[in-house]
């Protein structure tokens, strides 16, 4: 089967779309409440087409900065709390290579340590590890698409925005 992106959703800061029944956000500059707010919809998009649940996979690019303001991460929060029933894992990336990118995993593995979430969290330095865990964890029906071919999609979308924003 071909294995493709479809994109779900797109502000100035933030991709969002369906990868083989993964939820993908790519973050590619620093997010805005509206931003956020677009999670909204691509993830009733995705509870509709998905209704046994699905995988979520949030890519945090160098160009989208190491922290987000406050309001745009409680939005973020309460538009993911709106959707816990249907969200099965959630997966992120945090791209980058030294210290501070380092740093950011670390913390973010913290913070998801600590929150109350129902689906397990769990952080990765690279996208082909974050795919294998989100498409091992998907509803046996939507279970379409190889690694290879979903890693290579989600990458492709990532070209274009860099060569969109540079």
């Amino acid at each position: 089967m071909d294995t493709s992106f479809e994109v779900l959703e797109r502000g100035p800061a933030v991709l969002y779309g369906d990868c083989s029944g993964i939820w993908v956000m790519i973050l590619h500059r620093r997010p805005s409440v509206v931003d956020m707010e677009l999670a909204r919809p691509a993830l009733k998009s995705m509870h509709e087409r998905h209704p046994d649940g699905f995988p979520t996979l949030t890519w945090v690019l160098p160009e989208a900065g190491w922290s987000m303001d406050a309001d745009a991460r409680q939005t973020a929060a309460a538009v993911t709390k709106a959707f816990d029933a249907a969200i099965l894992t959630m997966a992120n990336v945090v791209e980058g290579e030294g210290f501070a990118a380092a740093a950011v995993r670390a913390i973010v593995a913290g913070i998801d340590l600590l929150s109350r979430a129902a689906a397990p969290k769990k952080t990765f330095k690279k996208l082909d590890d974050a795919v294998a865990w989100c498409a091992s964890r998907r509803p046996t029906r939507d279970r379409s698409g190889t690694n290879d071919a979903m890693i290579s999609a989600i990458s492709a979308i990532r070209t274009g925005l860099a060569s969109s924003t540079g």
